[in-house]
């Protein structure tokens, strides 16, 4: 619920504290940019400084059956240019019309180190929110942030599900009274905590930019809420599609204007100082418009590691359509040092959008997205950045990673895909603890016309590897709910999060897959979360097994006996424990050599009360399976 901040006679000595706070936040973990742009010119205009206060603090209630409200559109949003829809068209339908022939699957040649994944679980729960636009934070103490159209959930790094509910939920406010959408959540390693953003309504009257920033490095604890005008120019438009940076001392806010006719107009930048939105303090800003070449989508690129850089912040750009040029952008300075916005076109090969996608047993595609950059982030001097286009001209959609270096403005591109199957909807983050390797992970949604639509993980190593891609979660089921015109929204956007304080390299995933739900009393064929743990399999000299099919549970939930079926490639010492919600060990249910084959194991579930419990298979000490049970 909202609450009003409160003041005391004890100002004085919790205004020292919390300067004492900032100096500590100011003082950790920065970095200065060391680049600036070579030939950049002046663009954009920005707006006077300006102040905006608190609404309260939203707290999650204890709701144990949340009430999911959601209001769902089911007209096409986020529509493209003319000229990109009749690409999309004639390239799906050559791929319809090429399925008999014999096409030779094509993929990067792996010989990169294969991707392990660790814990993985069901994410937020469908409520009718399409696409799920999932967004993913992990903190350093291991608690979960996931935000989907149009609810959020917490976890901690077991998969335990601590509280999720809808936005309206959160919120508790009466004046935000349109949908919400759109969000994205990061994490700030700097200050230890989590900041949010989302939309509110599609109107100039309705439009707001909602920032939250939690409370502590806990979200259960609460969020400060603040909300901007989201028609900053005051010229009849509406935000939508943001993107969030975070430097030292301030965040970036990227975001499309629209007309209220749907037509669009031009891309802001929000600059905000953030440390008062840790305490509920005003928050200070300014709006930068007019930007040169009317860009669309201008994605903020945060440091890829522990930390933060500044002052100001790099931000990329190129055409969503076909093209041949990206566009690199600085803001030079901190909002009260006089900052400029610069530019640089920087010329780099061809790229063209793909066809739609295709999934297995239906005839209803999934609409791919088109060339706009989704995700990037700096590290060592470079611009770290992908997105999706057509894979070797064969209509089907492939990663397309880039690399820029700052210094030389030299980028270099990198394709990973396979004829056949459509790989979007791709984010990349950092996959090594050294600021100097350039190894990256990628995660990424998979459909064909074999398949059902699924999550994947990737890694392209510093020297120039791929590894094999490795499936996070297999599609249960195709997808059709809220069709249109015989094609779905597939996503804008999938999550992924740099563990910022592990020993090796992790990341932490989320995305959408096939799969179908009852909602209210109906059935629908529609795409849910899943989340997942990935970790670096060359730290590792165990043989390791990724695939949680291995280790299967039946029944589950568990009624009286249950039978425990695992595969082992070769003989090994194997210990099986079950541990709690906190990770108690509660019994160790078995501990010595197995042989290879498969194997079963048995207990009475009469020994554990009823509640949720986790199985932990180890192979010669290494964590193979974490899977959760629930006994009645």
């Amino acid at each position: 619920m909202i609450k009003l901040k409160e003041y005391n006679a004890y100002f004085l000595p919790i205004l020292l504290i919390l300067v004492l706070f900032f100096i500590e936040v100011k003082l950790t973990a920065q970095y200065t940019k060391s680049v600036d742009i070579n030939g950049a010119y002046l663009i954009g205009k920005s707006s006077k400084i300006k102040t905006q206060e608190c609404s309260g603090l939203a707290l999650a209630e204890n709701i144990i059956t949340p009430w999911f409200i959601n209001i769902k559109n089911t007209q096409k949003k986020h529509s493209f240019e003319y000229s990109v829809d009749s690409i999309k068209s004639i390239k799906t339908k050559l791929k319809i019309s090429s399925l008999n022939s014999n096409l030779t699957n094509n993929f990067s040649n792996s010989r990169g180190n294969n991707p392990l994944i660790g814990v993985n679980f069901k994410g937020n729960i469908f409520n009718g929110g399409a696409p799920p636009d999932n967004t993913i934070a992990v903190s350093d103490n291991g608690n979960i942030v996931s935000v989907i159209n149009c609810n959020i959930a917490y976890y901690n790094s077991n998969g335990v599900m601590l509280w999720t509910g809808s936005f309206w939920e959160l919120f508790n406010d009466k004046s935000l009274t349109e949908i919400i959408y759109d969000p994205i959540i990061v994490y700030d390693s700097q200050a230890d905590r989590f900041i949010m953003t989302a939309i509110h309504g599609f109107t100039a009257s309705k439009s707001k930019l909602i920032i939250a920033f939690s409370k502590t490095s806990n979200p259960i604890d609460g969020w400060w809420i603040y909300q901007l005008s989201g028609n900053p120019l005051e010229n009849n438009c509406w935000l939508d599609y943001p993107k969030l940076g975070v430097s030292n001392n301030e965040i970036f806010i990227t975001a499309n204007l629209f007309n209220d006719f749907g037509g669009f107009s031009e891309s802001v930048i929000y600059q905000i100082t953030k440390n008062n939105g840790y305490n509920g303090s005003n928050l200070n800003w300014k709006l930068w418009s007019d930007i040169d070449g009317s860009p669309i989508t201008l994605i903020p690129a945060s440091y890829g590691q522990k930390g933060n850089y500044g002052p100001g912040l790099y931000f990329v750009n190129q055409s969503p359509g076909s093209g041949n040029s990206v566009n690199v952008y600085e803001i030079t300075n901190e909002i009260n040092a006089n900052p400029k916005l610069v530019k640089k076109k920087i010329f780099k090969r061809d790229y063209s959008p793909s066809g739609n996608a295709l999934q297995l047993s239906s005839q209803v595609q999934l609409i791919t997205s088109d060339c706009r950059i989704i995700n990037a982030f700096y590290l060592d001097e470079n611009i770290h950045y992908v997105f999706q286009s057509d894979y070797q001209a064969s209509n089907y959609s492939g990663l397309n990673y880039n690399r820029l270096d700052l210094k030389t403005l030299i980028n270099s591109s990198f394709e990973f895909g396979m004829i056949g199957e459509d790989y979007s909807y791709p984010s990349v983050a950092s996959f090594s603890n050294s600021s100097v390797d350039k190894s990256v992970i990628f995660c990424f949604l998979n459909s064909s016309q074999k398949i059902f639509p699924e999550v994947k993980t990737v890694v392209f190593d510093g020297i120039g590897n791929w590894s094999n891609s490795a499936v996070v979660k297999s599609g249960d089921n195709f997808v059709n709910a809220f069709e249109i015109d015989n094609t779905v929204r597939w996503g804008d956007y999938t999550g992924i999060c740099y563990k910022y304080n592990p020993t090796e390299p992790e990341v932490w995933l989320s995305g959408c897959y096939g799969s179908q739900q009852t909602l209210f009393g109906t059935k629908y064929n529609c795409f849910n979360t899943w989340i997942g743990q990935v970790k670096n399999s060359s730290l590792n000299t165990s043989i390791i097994e990724t695939n949680n099919s291995q280790l299967l549970i039946n029944p589950n939930p568990i009624i009286d006996l249950f039978t425990l079926d695992f595969d082992i490639k070769e003989t090994s010492i194997v210990k099986i424990e079950i541990t709690d919600i906190n990770g108690k060990i509660i019994k160790g249910l078995f501990n010595g050599t197995i042989k290879n084959g498969n194997n079963q194991l048995s207990f009475n579930r009469n020994a554990l009360n009823n509640g949720i419990y986790f199985i932990n298979l180890f192979k010669n000490n290494t964590l193979l399976i974490h899977k959760k049970i629930i006994v009645f």
